[in-house]
């Protein structure tokens, strides 16, 4: 699975939108998600191109790729076969900078989301940092239900 969106404008969605492209990688959305080789058998990895003109930012694409094909206009023999390890390669031409970065782990064209770190948190722990200090942000019912006691007699006296 890769991202897929393609642009020409520096300050479209497939450049700015982190969140969505995170939910997308998640299975909260759909948006931004190509299943490569159900596409095409030979799409083994993803990719992120990009070409400017004249110092001109013209092209923004991630989507998926075969290492071997490419558009015409940016057809060059230093791009067929670079590995996929996520580091750009970039090259003059038809008088277009044009880059290429592969990469073949899910949804690697794109922003990381952070890893999801689920932790039971009784109030007790002793990695506080993780689960938050004792006291008003406790998970402890009777701390709650003191604050709300406390609130009350505030509103009460008030």
């Amino acid at each position: 699975m890769c991202y897929q969106c393609a642009t020409s404008s520096s300050s479209n969605d497939c450049i700015t939108d982190w969140g969505g492209l995170v939910n997308t990688s998640r299975g909260l959305a759909k948006h931004y998600a190509k299943n490569c080789t159900d596409t095409r058998k030979t799409f083994d990895r993803c990719v992120i191109e990009s070409a400017e003109v004249g110092g001109k930012f013209i092209l923004y694409n991630r989507d998926c790729h075969d290492g071997l094909n490419f558009t015409k206009i940016f057809e060059d023999p230093k791009f067929v076969n670079l590995p996929p390890n996520n580091e750009s390669t970039c090259g003059q031409v038809n008088n277009y900078l044009v880059c290429y970065r592969f990469c073949k782990t899910d949804f690697c064209n794109g922003p990381q989301a952070p890893p999801l770190i689920v932790k039971n948190c009784t109030g007790d722990e002793e990695n506080w940092e993780t689960c938050g200090a004792k006291g008003v942000y406790s998970n402890s019912g009777f701390q709650l239900m003191g604050i709300i006691s406390l609130l009350f007699i505030i509103i009460v006296l008030s």
